[in-house]
C-alpha cells in the first residue's frame, strides 16, 4: 500500500514539473511588449496659415519612453493634404534635444552614422519626413525634441525649401511617431494645424472729411442790448 501511495506521489510531484515546464516555455514563446504610449506636449507651429502657400514647421514633443540610438522620429503630413517638394532634403532640417536646459542641435546627413543623425524624405502628396538616431546616442525619456523643416533650418546649412500647405480652409493632422532601429512603435502623437485664408487690414477713406471744433465762439456779431437811463 506505502509504494503504491509512493508512486502515485513520484506521478503527481512529476506532472507539477511538467505543468510547470509549460507555462515556462510558453512565456518564452511570447514574450511581453513594451506598449506604445503617447508623447507629451505635442505641437507644430507654420510661419503661414494660408492656403497653398509653403510654410516652415516647427515640431515639438516630450519623449514619453527613451528613443534608442539609431532609432526613429516619423513625422507624417496628413495624406493628400501637405505636400514635400523633391528638392527637400536634410539641410532644409534642424533636429534639436533639450534635457532640461536650451535646445542642443544635432549634426544632420543624408544617412546616419556614428556621429551624425540621417534625414530621408518622402516627397510628394503621401510625404514624410524621417529623423534616424545615430548608433552612439540615444534620446533619454522626458527630453524635448524640436525638429524645424524649411526654410527655418539654419544650423549646418541654411535650408531653402517649404512644405506646400492643403488648398482647403480646414483642420489638418501632422502625426509624429518614435520606433526602436527596427521600426517598432514606441511613442505617437498628433498636432493639429488650421488652414486659413489670410487677414487683410487696410486704411479706411471717409467722403466726408470730419470736422473738428476747437470751441471758441464764431465770429458773427452778437445783438447790442441798449439800456436808457431817462425817468
Amino acid at each position: 500500500m506505502h509504494s503504491v501511495l509512493y508512486n502515485l506521489y513520484v506521478i503527481d510531484v512529476r506532472s507539477q514539473w511538467m505543468l510547470l515546464l509549460c507555462i515556462i516555455s510558453v512565456l518564452f514563446a511570447f514574450p511581453t511588449r513594451t506598449h506604445a504610449l503617447s508623447l507629451h506636449a505635442v505641437s507644430d507651429l507654420i510661419t503661414t496659415s494660408a492656403p497653398i502657400a509653403t510654410s516652415s514647421h516647427i515640431v515639438q514633443f516630450t519623449a514619453t519612453q527613451a528613443i534608442p540610438a539609431s532609432g526613429h522620429i516619423v513625422i507624417t503630413p496628413q495624406i493628400g493634404a501637405f505636400s514635400i517638394p523633391a528638392s527637400f532634403d536634410y539641410t532644409d532640417v534642424d533636429f534639436a534635444v533639450s534635457s532640461g536646459g536650451p535646445f542642443i542641435e544635432r549634426d544632420l546627413s543624408s544617412s546616419a552614422n556614428a556621429t551624425n543623425d540621417g534625414v530621408t524624405v518622402v516627397s510628394g502628396g503621401a510625404s514624410s519626413i524621417t529623423v534616424t538616431l545615430n548608433s552612439t546616442s540615444g534620446i533619454a525619456a522626458g527630453d524635448v525634441v524640436r525638429v524645424t523643416a524649411g526654410a527655418l533650418a539654419t544650423h549646418g546649412v541654411n535650408g531653402d525649401v517649404n512644405i506646400t500647405n492643403p488648398s482647403s480652409i480646414d483642420s489638418y493632422r501632422i502625426a509624429i511617431m518614435t520606433t526602436n532601429p527596427s521600426g517598432s512603435s514606441i511613442d505617437s502623437g498628433t498636432a493639429m494645424i488650421a488652414i486659413v485664408d489670410p487677414v487683410h487690414f487696410g486704411s479706411r477713406s471717409d467722403a466726408v472729411a470730419p470736422v473738428r471744433s476747437n470751441g471758441l465762439p464764431s465770429a458773427h456779431s452778437l445783438p447790442v442790448i441798449r439800456r436808457s437811463n431817462s425817468p
